[in-house]
């Protein structure tokens, strides 16, 4: 069964619209080692007080996504995870010998879904894996073969990774850029979609755009660079 990309959504500290992302594509805008994060004006003050860089990008592109569509099951990746709140857990564990039960319970490797699916009430279920530093490939697979078996009509997929605390950077592995990047994959096309093939998502990409800033960009935003824009897939 074919697996379609029938909508996309992204967010990085400067560039949170459809808009922005397609000028940031052609070479407008830049990416931004900051530590800012979305408002979410729409989730309860009291339930994103806690809430880090991560997995308030998570719930943002995964709200847009969303957005008028069905419920639906979805896939989480990332290279690092809640890597900030564990920061906090080991200094606090350093300093004091002890660990703080509230951030203890935001560092773990389903944080950011768990949450997003709380704030949409999503009860379809998620899965969350960290594959490796390059988890795009990896992401797509997992995600896909619920849709590819026809086990599901629809799924979302989150690619997601915070800046690293600054005591970490000396043993980052790839561009430490804060992002997340939500595809909405499919078993029925939609104008403006394209055909997906999970062990080769590179296929499509103009091959001279193929590794483009490799060092300084996600692999995850070089694909929404030289294949879902390129190719008009609807972002949200």
């Amino acid at each position: 069964m074919d697996v379609f990309v029938v909508g996309w959504s992204a967010w990085a500290p400067g560039l949170d619209t459809p808009a922005a992302w397609a000028d940031w594509c052609r070479g407008g805008g830049a990416l931004s080692q900051s530590a800012d994060a979305p408002a979410l004006a729409y989730v309860d003050p009291l339930f994103k007080r806690r809430l880090s860089q991560l997995t308030r990008m998570t719930i943002e592109v995964g709200h847009r996504a969303l957005a008028g569509r069905g419920k639906m099951g979805i896939s989480f990746a990332s290279v690092y995870g809640e890597v900030g709140q564990q920061y906090k857990i080991s200094n606090r564990l350093i300093a004091e010998g002890e660990v703080s039960p509230a951030n203890f319970s935001l560092s773990v490797f389903n944080t950011p879904v768990a949450a997003l699916s709380i704030a949409e009430g999503i009860v379809e279920g998620y899965t969350a894996c960290y594959p490796g530093p390059d988890c795009l490939v990896p992401a797509i697979v997992e995600a896909s073969a619920a849709v590819a078996s026809g086990a599901e009509r629809e799924r979302l997929l989150i690619v997601a990774d915070e800046l690293l605390p600054a005591d970490y950077v000396s043993l980052q592995v790839g561009p430490n850029i804060p992002f997340a990047l939500a595809l909405v994959l499919s078993s029925v096309s939609v104008p403006g979609a394209i055909c997906l093939n999970p062990a080769d998502p590179w296929a499509l990409a103009p091959t001279s755009c193929v590794g483009d800033e490799g060092p300084s960009v996600p692999e995850p935003l070089r694909f929404l660079r030289s294949v879902l824009v390129p190719a008009g897939v609807p972002g949200c």
